[in-house]
């Protein structure tokens, strides 16, 4: 379970000189964590309604205090754990029995955007991203699946199609980098054998040169947090520890295009 002492301890390293892009991204990382942590938990829940969406002051706190630093996040890990944590607290509201909570469509309206954002962003990723991903990033993704399946009821047609469409794109995806069968693929492969089942009833690489890490890219004091900034030129001060039936889905590598693999998807 993550703790402030934790955060503490891991925002020390960016006082080292030779801090990179990667420490800051993991301190700025697990501090948002630790806001949805409190958020998941706390009673009650501090938003906003900004139009048909939820906004949460502690995340959006986080975002400006960050900015520089996940602009420069070529993994995107920082912007989908923004987007997932948003995807979480609105499940959390619309999940809530007492009268203070928001309007169930904001509710849907804001888990499903931040899913649809996670699912389009894990799209762009190049293969070299998607290869060397994380596990936790792609728990992510599959969340936003399952977030888009479980309120397809709550969609309009034009929705179902887009949370259909990108889904199979990411089980495409997925696929065509080289990530098979694994908990990430399974897991969202019976989600489209769900979404195809649903539907039809409704119905009746050449490699490049690497880029530079940005674990080892030089990390500059200016792109941090005023308050971390200023840290750094304070002395340091002593611190002390404290059964699912088997799915059918077709081969990805019987076909040239997603095209033809989505529309094969409708055929079987």
């Amino acid at each position: 379970m993550l703790t402030s002492t934790y955060y503490d301890l891991f925002e020390l390293t960016l006082k080292f000189p030779k801090a990179t892009l990667g420490d800051a991204i993991k301190v700025a990382e697990i501090e948002l964590y630790l806001g949805l942590s409190r958020g998941l938990t706390s009673l009650p829940l501090s938003y906003y309604v900004d139009g048909e969406l939820l906004c949460f002051p502690e995340q959006h706190e986080w975002r400006q205090k960050w900015s520089k630093v996940i602009q420069k996040d070529v993994s995107q890990m920082l912007t989908f754990a923004y987007n997932f944590a948003h995807t979480m607290l609105a499940r959390k509201l619309a999940e809530k029995p007492d009268s203070s909570r928001p309007e169930l469509r904001v509710c849907y309206s804001t888990a499903c955007h931040y899913s649809f954002e996670t699912l389009n962003r894990f799209l762009l990723l190049s293969n070299n991203l998607v290869k060397g991903s994380p596990s936790f990033q792609l728990n992510l993704a599959v969340y936003a699946c399952i977030t888009l399946c479980d309120y397809l009821d709550t969609m309009g047609a034009d929705e179902r199609k887009m949370s259909l469409n990108l889904i199979s794109k990411i089980y495409w995806h997925l696929n065509q980098v080289g990530e098979k069968m694994n908990d990430a693929t399974d897991t969202i492969a019976k989600i489209v054998r769900k979404l195809v089942d649903i539907a039809n009833e409704t119905q009746s690489q050449a490699p490049k040169a690497r880029k530079p890490s940005q674990n080892s890219q030089t990390l500059s004091v200016a792109d941090l947090p005023q308050q971390v900034a200023e840290q750094l030129r304070i002395p340091a001060q002593p611190y002390s520890l404290p059964g699912h039936a088997e799915l059918r889905l077709p081969d990805v590598a019987a076909f040239d295009n997603f095209e033809d693999f989505f529309k094969d998807l409708f055929d079987r």
